[in-house]
């Protein structure tokens, strides 16, 4: 099973919230939080990540907040995944002790070809195509 984590789940909706009302002032974490309806300090720690990645940055302040310096058009949703959790990396064995002989196990071709398959169609998603309407 493919499980996306929570912090690249709010990674992900937290840049599109932002694509679509993008303008010139902006975005506190409060008011992102308050949208998505999350916890404003977990968001505030994924927000610091995406910054750290390059796609965000962030001003201090009473005005402050967090706006784009990457193009929302150039932000995959592979390497939005990969700047919260790292590499997507082929499944090894799921058991604690592998039972298969080696290169012989029941679904190494499965988790191959699914890990692919999501490296393959989170490189062709942008942030920009999940602007809300």
């Amino acid at each position: 099973m493919i499980k996306i984590s929570e912090r690249v789940n709010l990674a992900i909706h937290a840049l599109g919230y932002m694509a679509t009302y993008s303008g010139e002032e902006p975005f506190a974490v409060s008011h992102i939080a308050e949208r998505m309806e999350v916890s404003p300090s977990h968001l505030a720690k994924v927000m610091q990540m995406l910054v750290k990645s390059g796609f965000i940055t962030s001003v201090r302040g009473a005005k402050g907040g967090f706006y784009f310096i990457a193009d929302p058009l150039n932000i995959s949703l592979l390497n939005v995944y990969e700047a919260i959790d790292g590499p997507l990396m082929k499944q090894d064995c799921l058991l604690p002790s592998p039972m298969c002989k080696p290169g012989n196990c029941i679904l190494n071709d499965v988790l191959t070809e699914a890990t692919a398959f999501l490296s393959d169609n989170l490189s062709k998603k942008h942030i920009s195509d999940f602007v809300f309407e």
